[in-house]
């Protein structure tokens, strides 16, 4: 069982420092930015059926779109690792230690260890 484990570990750490494919983000970006460029040509199309005062509206509108797309480009790419140990990551360290002790308190055993720090209601 142990060492069904060990494999189990060994084959999970490959999986996890698998370099990501550079390709894959540029690509995204790329379209990203090609998106955002064309924005606003969309947008003249809507506010046509308005007078001109609100073909002013495209600037403000666009802009909130594109900061949209980018902020989910963004958040994407905090999200490719997320048992790094950011601020924003899973706490794994915190979840494997309430497994332990939940484990420990099952065998009946005498030195439990403390789970770590709880912050602004997540574990750390």
């Amino acid at each position: 069982m142990l060492s069904k484990l060990m494999d189990s570990q060994g084959m999970s750490e490959r999986i996890k420092n698998f370099p990501f494919p550079r390709q894959y983000a540029s690509t995204g970006l790329f379209i990203n930015y090609i998106f955002c460029a064309l924005i606003p040509f969309g947008l003249l199309d809507i506010f046509e059926q308005s007078t001109k005062l609100h073909y002013w509206l495209t600037v403000p509108f666009s802009t909130i779109i594109i900061w949209i797309f980018f902020l989910v480009d963004r958040i994407g790419d905090y999200s490719e690792n997320p048992f790094e140990g950011a601020y924003n990551d899973v706490p794994i360290s915190s979840i494997a230690r309430v497994i332990e002790i939940d484990l420990l308190e099952m065998l009946e055993e005498k030195e439990i260890p403390a789970p770590y720090p709880v912050e602004n209601g997540f574990l750390m």
